[in-house]
């Protein structure tokens, strides 16, 4: 395994004592540097213990990415049927989940396309009909009161 890494990373130590390789991009303010980062990768995980509206999942999954995150925040609704809920943070229960997520690829059904949910859930044509929907409805509950 290859780990690649962008953004704040703060602590090398659980994964040198994993003794995984891995790069450290640090921060990429490039759109095609992130999309290469993302496109040259086979998962991506985001080992989060706090996370309200992970930008990167949404990022990862339009690169058509599966993602593996923590059960935290909207994870399970943003993932979806598109990846992988970890059961735990700790590194080592990580790497096992992850190692067994690819030994069983070729055996069972890959979750859904990511790129696609990411396209009609979460695109600004989706996003702009969900809010005139909500607005629509908060409207007509206001007029029938």
């Amino acid at each position: 395994y290859l780990i690649l890494i962008f953004g704040n990373f703060w602590s090398k130590q659980s994964l040198d004592q994993l003794g995984i390789e891995y790069k450290s991009f640090g921060f990429i303010d490039d759109k095609n540097l992130l999309n290469c980062v993302y496109s040259s990768s086979d998962m991506f995980v985001f080992p989060s213990i706090q996370e309200a509206f992970g930008k990167t999942w949404a990022e990862a999954m339009a690169c058509g990415l599966h993602v593996l995150a923590n059960d935290v925040g909207d994870s399970r609704a943003i993932i979806g049927n598109t990846g992988y809920i970890c059961s735990s943070p700790d590194a080592k229960i990580v790497s096992k989940q992850i190692r067994s997520i690819f030994a069983r690829r070729n055996n069972v059904v890959k979750p859904a396309d990511p790129r696609q949910r990411v396209l009609t859930s979460f695109s600004c044509n989706a996003m702009v009909e969900a809010y005139a929907s909500l607005y629509q409805k908060e409207m007509l509950d206001h007029v029938s009161k």
